[in-house]
């Protein structure tokens, strides 16, 4: 990848997941230049589960709030 190369176009991948224990959240940017693609981790973010009892579906959509 040269200095002055352009990005040809990036793109937002957002990764949820959720267990009984927490939920998450992960967020990457993806660059592709006309030699390659470079990905990075953006932003994550975690939150604990509530003590009262959710299902796992329920928790994923929480995990897509953070």
């Amino acid at each position: 990848m040269g200095v002055s190369e352009r990005v040809l176009s990036f793109s937002l991948h957002t990764f949820c997941e959720a267990s009984k224990m927490a939920h998450a959240a992960a967020v990457f940017i993806r660059f592709e230049y006309s030699s390659c693609v470079q990905v990075q981790l953006f932003q994550t973010k975690f939150r604990v589960a509530p003590v009262k009892t959710v299902t796992i579906p329920r928790l994923e959509l929480l995990a897509t709030r953070i």
